[in-house]
């Protein structure tokens, strides 16, 4: 792993293989080891651009330095003296790499939110509730409080009625708990890295 100190702080990230330059944005309360499973898939057909976003993982920040997600994201990109990106991001990393598409959108060779947050949608009554839930979590008990290792929130956790995880041969399950109901699994082919990275 190499890092990237950054005004206030330093970026833990990783490069591997060789194509088209595609940046992972990992999740609230994860960090760049979400990716392992598609950084194999990918490896062979694209340059994938992992990296620990500032405050998470191993990267690092002070209290004191104002800066954004997105500004990191392009200074990484900078850094590797790439001009243009395919930007994939999960829930969190989906608001940063929106964030960084506004910012620079010629830069940008593709957009892939997974479960986004994006601003400006309002969000229903039991997400916002959730979503407060895990902010108190993390302000009283820091990140432990609000993950468990393996799979990123505890059973407890406000937002544990629906879990996504790779399983092997090649496809995704979604498993999702219905309130009172029992959990439903639906399982789909996972998309071949040669469709995913297509402009």
């Amino acid at each position: 792993m190499a890092t990237l100190d950054v005004p206030g702080g330093r970026l833990r990230y990783q490069v591997i293989g060789a194509g088209v330059p595609v940046v992972l944005v990992h999740g609230l309360a994860l960090d760049l080891r979400m990716w392992d499973d598609q950084v194999s898939a990918l490896a062979d057909v694209a340059t994938v651009i992992r990296y620990d976003v500032r405050g998470f993982g191993e990267s690092i920040r002070d209290e004191t330095t104002e800066y954004t997600h997105a500004d990191d994201l392009w200074r990484l990109v900078d850094h590797l003296g790439l001009n243009s990106v395919v930007l994939v991001g999960l829930s969190m990393g989906g608001a940063i790499a929106v964030e960084a598409a506004l910012a620079a959108p010629a830069r940008v060779m593709s957009l892939v939110l997974l479960d986004a947050v994006l601003d400006g949608v309002p969000w229903d009554p039991e997400s916002r509730q959730g979503m407060a839930a895990i902010g108190e979590q993390l302000h009283t008990g820091g990140l432990a409080a609000a993950k468990v290792p393996g799979c990123g929130t505890p059973s407890s956790h406000p937002l544990s009625a629906m879990r996504v995880s790779q399983r092997g041969c090649g496809r995704w399950s979604t498993s999702t708990r219905a309130r009172s109901g029992p959990v439903t699994t639906r399982t789909v082919p996972t998309p071949t890295p040669s469709r995913c990275c297509r402009r």
